[in-house]
């Protein structure tokens, strides 16, 4: 079972720089790829638990943030469909790219859906870890 992430902010830190001091929370895309230390990446011997080709990364906030805050860039395996991709596809398409992507002949042969309230407008879910303006409002 593999997965596609709703993220505002890939959790995809390395631990050397993660912002919360090491907490699990803001790596933990990274430790399922296998990036990390081997007590919570090689769960019973298998690194990774989720490979990057089955990984798809829905409506996060652009790569330039990401950059800026430390965060290792996503590897190109990863479908990444970014908030502007979302805008400019519409949440319906958007969705089926990564269902598509994520159902593919030589994908994954289930998949879970992790949603952060983060991709939200900061006007509409406010108890969030990451609170920010411009996030997505009424998409269809």
């Amino acid at each position: 079972m593999d997965c596609c992430t709703s993220t505002a902010m890939p959790t995809f830190y390395q631990p050397e720089v993660n912002p919360l001091r090491g907490a699990a929370s803001a790596s933990d895309l990274a430790f399922a790829t296998g990036r990390g230390p081997d007590i919570v990446c090689d769960i019973g011997g298998r690194r990774p638990l989720v490979r990057d080709d089955d990984v798809a990364v829905f409506a996060c906030r652009d790569a330039a943030d990401r950059e800026r805050r430390g965060c290792q860039p996503l590897p190109p395996g990863m479908l990444v469909v970014d908030r502007d991709r979302v805008r400019q596809l519409g949440a319906a398409a958007a969705a089926r790219e990564a269902v598509a992507f994520l159902t593919r002949e030589d994908g994954p042969e289930g998949f879970w859906v992790h949603l952060d309230a983060d991709v939200f407008d900061e006007t509409i879910v406010q108890a969030v870890d990451d609170p920010r303006p411009d996030g997505l409002v009424g998409m269809t």
